[in-house]
């Protein structure tokens, strides 16, 4: 299951966070041998579905939505929410 949100009137795929089950190992290892690492690219395969986010996560973005592709973005993440309640992420 992976979400979706409205950015500025158009759906979006957010493949993180999402809902994985144990089987998607070997789908998830088929695309990596063949070259498709975009996990957006997983809506086309057989038995994904994808979802509305629910509407609370919007007003949590900077915290749902963060985009941590390297280690220096998790450093940052990391850094940014260590004092700082979910209420206040929706600044951030």
């Amino acid at each position: 299951v992976m979400p979706q949100r409205n950015v500025d009137g158009v759906k979006r795929i957010e493949p993180f966070p999402s809902f994985y089950r144990k089987g998607f190992l070997d789908l998830g290892m088929l695309r990596l041998r063949a070259g498709k690492r975009a996990m957006q690219g997983l809506i086309d395969e057989e038995g994904v579905r994808v979802v509305d986010a629910p509407k609370e996560w919007e007003a949590w973005g900077g915290c749902v939505w963060a985009n941590l592709n390297r280690a220096e973005d998790v450093v940052r993440f990391e850094e940014r929410i260590a004092n700082i309640a979910i209420e206040d992420c929706r600044m951030h």
